[in-house]
């Protein structure tokens, strides 16, 4: 089944493939350029802790300059620690125990250059101003909404319902797990034994990739399970691999 991914192009972008152009995988289609000079980051979110309790996991005071990869908060529990490290040199302007999260002031002139690749082989099909359609084997599923990076992975299916953490028994190690609900503490089980991104029905509390799907989609990944998987959790497509 052929089916088309899409890619936004911003204003910053760079295309670096035509119409017409077969692309394998690795391909960078485009470059994108960014000079933010405020970065938001959500400290209570992807540690998954209460926001007004960040301050405990911070280990950078208000007005401290930071350099790109410096460890902002940490916390640790029994199974796993976890460490935020800076995306931006810059300065920690503001902390907000509202909403859980940490601002930072990025140096003036501070440029990223993010290369946005195809993970999978694919036929450029259309190139307008505004997107890059990519015409690849395999079947699109829609997401009701989603958070994180995109990931690729082998799908593993889980049936049941009320999963515990004792029903975590698979090979998941860099592999999407898909699952009606997947509790907290079943998470962490997960994200010590390698997997790299969530399918759910009901929207999970943590930072992993994950994508939310109707329940009718989910019962339909069973035909799934073994299968590779491409998760966009930002453009709401799970892409189903030929």
């Amino acid at each position: 089944m052929k089916s088309t991914v899409r890619f936004p192009i911003s204003q910053n972008c760079k295309i670096l493939v035509d119409v017409g152009d077969t692309v394998s995988s690795g391909t960078v289609l485009l470059e994108e350029f960014s000079s933010k000079q405020k970065e938001i980051i959500s400290i209570s979110k992807l540690l998954n802790v209460k926001g007004d309790s960040i301050h405990r996991h911070l280990r950078k005071k208000i007005g401290e300059q930071v350099e790109i990869g410096e460890i902002l908060a940490t916390s640790k529990t029994f199974f796993s620690s976890k460490s935020i490290k800076s995306p931006v040199a810059g300065t920690l302007s503001e902390i907000d125990l509202a909403l859980g999260t940490l601002t930072l002031m990025a140096k003036s002139g501070n440029r990223d250059l993010r290369k946005i690749k195809s993970p999978i082989k694919g036929k450029v099909k259309n190139i307008t101003k505004t997107v890059l359609d990519l015409e690849v084997e395999g079947e699109v599923l829609d997401l009701v909404r989603g958070s994180g990076e995109e990931r690729m992975g082998k799908l593993v299916y889980m049936e049941k319902e009320d999963l515990g953490i004792l029903d975590v028994v698979n090979e998941v190690e860099d592999c999407i797990v898909s699952s009606y609900q997947i509790p907290p503490d079943v998470m962490v089980k997960l994200e010590v034994m390698g997997a790299v991104g969530l399918v759910v029905v009901r929207e999970p509390k943590g930072d992993f990739p994950w994508g939310q799907v109707e329940a009718i989609v989910f019962k339909k990944l069973k035909t799934v399970d073994g299968k590779m998987v491409w998760l966009r959790p930002e453009a709401k497509q799970l892409v189903v691999v030929d």
